[in-house]
Order: structure tokens, then C-alpha cells, then sequence
């Protein structure tokens, strides 16, 4: 019967008495996991960077900064901070046990309440077994055995006997055990809720089967010992304090976050680090709310509100004169000095802009076509909101070349077009666009008058696609407005106005093109 096997396996283990250290330290009931610093409120301009917190700051085991073991038991997991600064040969021999695995199904085999919980010593089976150990350490006693700490079991032959088995302090036992051959050296402390499954452990019904097993810890009362009757821990392994980026590695503290208007702001976790990314560049906001679990289950839960307001743009250095061109085809670069997204609204089909959308200062090649038309052309853009218009005048020499052969432009010269050798007031570049003949002083504009039966009709020479006529009319010779209540129609060559108005009123008839009027 296992019993038996037992009780053999007890006569040819070693019996490892506990004795005693010196100095203060927390105990593990006061490392609880708390939120030691409040998520504040915030608000900010919608075109704010994302925002990163870093959530080790806010969610706490208070004072836990060196290397976590996680101690999983049957009763539940037990988590225990090192001490190196303390005990750092003690450390280092006992994460050797935790790295190789040693401690895996490893059972706690002595349980004495209100002392201590003995472990590191048997591996669970029918029966159990012991663990190998490695050569004894050096005993490092600093630290008190107050409560919910962790001390290096030893034998009697002195200080410098422990090797892998440990115990933890149910009490404070300081006047025991700090002063007991050499002191027990502490080399870890409980972190958090482990203390009250070391408790729970602590009351389960115990059975004396000799050795070492004096005081076995049984999950229930039994009267025949089996295996999965004995209080082990399946797993003893290093974990992280927090979730580390890019890592799967597991951690004492878990974070989740979510948001209520994923529009405003999306949050996202990098490990530890809260990411919360403005989107769109709307104003609005959105509660987040971050929920932060510990390895016992213990949970924290803290939501703040984001609020986006919206920054008002702003642009420099658009200078409005870059926008009247000559005819000819003409690129520039446009300096756009912004702090928020922008956009180029085109609604010009001669002009192109190299960017047409971004965020922030940029420059922007303009690039304006030629204008070839015989009359100024204009648009309008919209640029970050703000519209501007844009004018050109036709092209000189495509338009001119739509009414002069090369030969003719060619013999205009720099200072032919100004030139009026028939002397009548007009110089050849007037006369020739108005269709006029320059070599001709009778070749002029021409003005005629008739009535008929519905009125007053004048026909005023030359109509021409390369300008403009509109009629202008006063009633002093001094103050003149533009007639806009008459229509102008073409017919044989001029505009034929209709005048219904019989009141004695004078007219001028005023020919504009892109270079004169």
C-alpha cells in the first residue's frame, strides 16, 4: 500500500529542523496591489499627437521592483518578490531550482500553524521523492522572519547547510528563528493575496507519518494516503511584473482597455503602455476605461474621459499675388504653414497643385497651363477651408497668333503694338485686335444710329471674339454706370443695341481685352 511505501520512503529521508534572522522587513500582507495614482480627466486640441501612459505608474504591487516567482498551488497561486539586495547568493540558488524546473510537482511537506509552511524538498508520487539538490550556500542572514516571508530551511550541522528546500513565515518569528543557528536567511517576501492561501494551507488536517512527514498537509482527511491527497505545486516559475511589449511572457498584473466612442479616440495596449490615438481630428469624447487584474484575480477598474476640442487651423505664408498670372504656363512653390490637416479643393482644371493633401507645414508646387483663350480666365480653390481665387490672363503670344499670322507678330518688334503710324489715336495693336486696319486712319470704331417704329437702335462696329463691349450710360457726360438693363446682341459683324428708353440719355460703348481698355 502507498501507506507503507510512505512510511519506508520517511525512514531514509533526512529530518531538516527551522531555526531563526535579524532585521525588519514589510511583510507580505502589505504588498497589496493597488491603484496608487488616478487617471485624470484630460482635454486637448483634436490635433494633439497620441497620448501614452505608461500604466506601471497607476496600477501597483506598492514597493514590488525585483523578480517575481509565481508559486502555483493546489489551493491557489502564491506570489513572491526576491530580495537580492539582501541574500544574493540565496536568490540566485534558489531561481537555479526555479530555471531547471526542479520545483515543478514539488509538494509542501510540512505545515506548522501559526509558524511556518515547509517546502522544496519532495517531488509528489507514490511515494514521494526528493528533490536532487545542489551543494549547500553560504548562509546570508539580514532580514527578520516576520510574517509572509520566504527563508532557506537548513540542517543542524550548521549555518551553511541550506540547499534547496524554504519555508514561509505564517507568524512573525523573529525572536525564534533570527537568532537560530546563524539566523535564517530571508530571501523573499509574499506579494499581495498569496498570504491568504497560505493561510488556507495552514488549516488543512495534518498527518504524522515520521521523518521528514511529521506534519503533512493533506487537502482533505483521508484514510488511505493517496498522491493527489498531498498539497503540491504544480508549477514554480519566473514571471514579469507587467505585460512587456512584444512579449507573450506572463505577469503578475494584466491590463485590458476599452473606449466608448472609438470615433474620437481608439485605445490600444504596447505591454504596460496605454496608447490612445485622436482619430479623424473630430472634436468630441470618450470615456476609457482601463481594467487592471492582479495573478489572484483581484481586480482594479478606472475609467476617465478624454475630450477633444477642435484647434482652430492656421496658415502662413500664402502670399494672394501668386494667384494673377500672366498667360504664360507658371510654377511656384507655395509655402503652406499649418498645424492641422488640410486639404486642396481644385475646382480649376488649368491649375495643378503637387499635394493636395497633408498635415502640417509643407510646400506645394503650383503649376498654372497657359492660357491660350483670347480673355482672362478665373477660379476659385478651397485651400484647408480657406478659398482664394486665381486669375490669368490669356497667353500673349498663343493669343495673338490667333489673329496675326507669324510673319505679322514678327514684325511687330518690342515696341510695334504701341506703335500708330496713321495717326488716329489707336496704335496697331488696338487697331489689329479690334479688327481694325492700322495702315488706314479711316479704319476706326464706328457708330450707327437709327429708330424704327419700336424705338432707338444703334449698331456699334466692330463685334470681336478677343474683346469685351459693354455700354456704359450718363445723363451728365461726367458720372457714366454701365447700362445693365440692355441686351447686347451680334449681328453683321457689331453689337446691335436696342434702346426702349426713350428719356435723352448718353452711351459710351467701352472695348476691354486683356490688355487694354
Amino acid at each position: 500500500m502507498f501507506q507503507t511505501e510512505l512510511m519506508s520512503c520517511f525512514r531514509r529521508c533526512f529530518y531538516l529542523s527551522l531555526c531563526i534572522g535579524l532585521m525588519p522587513v514589510a511583510t507580505g500582507q502589505s504588498l497589496q496591489f493597488e491603484l496608487v495614482d488616478e487617471l485624470d480627466d484630460r482635454t486637448l486640441g483634436n490635433l494633439s499627437e497620441d497620448i501614452v501612459i505608461d500604466l506601471r505608474n497607476h496600477f501597483q504591487f506598492v514597493g514590488v521592483e525585483q523578480q517575481l516567482v509565481l508559486m502555483e498551488t493546489v489551493l491557489g497561486p502564491i506570489l513572491i518578490e526576491m530580495l537580492p539586495q539582501a541574500a544574493p547568493g540565496t536568490v540566485q540558488n534558489f531561481l537555479n531550482y526555479v530555471d531547471d524546473g526542479d520545483y515543478d510537482n514539488s509538494i509542501i511537506h510540512r505545515s506548522v500553524p501559526g509558524f511556518v509552511l515547509q517546502g522544496g524538498g519532495f517531488i509528489v508520487g507514490n511515494p514521494p521523492t526528493a528533490i536532487p539538490t545542489d551543494d549547500p550556500i553560504v548562509n546570508e542572514f539580514q532580514l527578520s522572519n516576520l510574517r509572509g516571508t520566504l527563508s532557506m530551511a537548513k540542517t543542524n550541522a550548521g549555518p551553511d547547510t541550506a540547499t534547496s528546500q524554504w519555508f514561509i513565515n505564517l507568524a512573525d518569528n523573529s525572536l525564534n528563528l533570527d537568532s537560530q543557528n546563524g539566523g535564517f536567511t530571508v530571501f523573499a517576501r509574499v506579494v499581495g493575496s498569496g498570504m491568504e492561501v497560505a493561510d488556507v494551507i495552514e488549516l488543512l488536517p495534518r498527518f504524522n507519518l515520521g521523518g521528514a512527514f511529521t506534519e503533512l498537509p493533506f487537502e482533505r482527511f483521508v484514510t488511505v494516503v493517496q498522491a493527489e491527497d498531498l498539497v503540491d505545486l504544480p508549477s514554480v516559475r519566473r514571471i514579469e511584473r507587467y505585460p512587456v511589449s512584444g512579449s507573450s511572457a506572463e505577469s503578475a498584473i494584466l491590463f485590458e482597455v476599452s473606449g466608448t466612442n472609438s470615433e474620437i479616440v481608439t485605445a490600444g495596449l504596447d505591454g504596460a503602455e496605454l496608447r490612445l490615438t485622436l482619430n479623424n481630428y473630430r472634436a468630441g469624447s470618450s470615456d476609457i476605461i482601463v481594467r487592471a487584474t492582479d495573478i489572484y484575480e483581484n481586480e482594479i477598474v478606472f475609467d476617465f474621459t478624454v475630450t477633444t476640442e477642435r484647434e482652430e487651423a492656421e496658415y502662413t505664408n500664402i502670399d494672394l499675388s501668386e494667384f494673377n498670372f500672366e498667360g504664360e504656363s507658371h510654377s511656384f512653390v507655395l509655402n503652406l504653414d499649418s498645424n492641422t490637416v488640410w486639404t486642396v479643393e481644385e475646382s480649376i482644371g488649368w491649375v495643378d497643385f503637387s499635394i493636395v493633401e497633408g498635415e502640417g507645414p509643407v510646400q506645394i508646387t503650383v503649376t498654372v497651363e497657359e492660357n491660350a483663350e483670347v480673355t482672362s480666365r478665373v477660379g476659385t480653390v478651397s485651400i484647408g477651408g480657406i478659398e482664394y481665387t486665381i486669375t490669368q490672363t490669356p497667353a500673349f503670344i498663343p493669343w495673338a497668333l490667333r489673329f496675326f499670322t507669324q510673319e505679322q507678330f514678327d514684325s511687330f518688334g518690342d515696341l510695334a503694338q504701341q506703335a500708330d503710324p496713321d495717326d488716329d489715336g489707336l496704335s496697331n495693336w488696338v487697331e489689329l485686335v479690334l479688327g481694325l486696319d492700322p495702315s488706314d486712319a479711316k479704319s476706326r470704331l464706328r457708330f450707327d444710329l437709327i429708330e424704327d417704329a419700336e424705338g432707338l437702335v444703334a449698331h456699334v462696329f466692330p463685334a470681336s471674339d478677343a474683346v469685351e463691349m459693354t455700354l456704359h450710360s450718363s445723363e451728365t457726360l461726367v458720372d457714366w454706370a454701365p447700362e445693365d438693363g440692355i441686351e447686347l446682341s451680334v449681328i453683321d459683324g457689331g453689337y446691335v443695341i436696342r434702346i426702349s428708353d426713350t428719356d435723352r440719355k448718353f452711351f459710351q460703348a467701352r472695348y476691354a481685352s486683356a490688355f487694354f481698355e
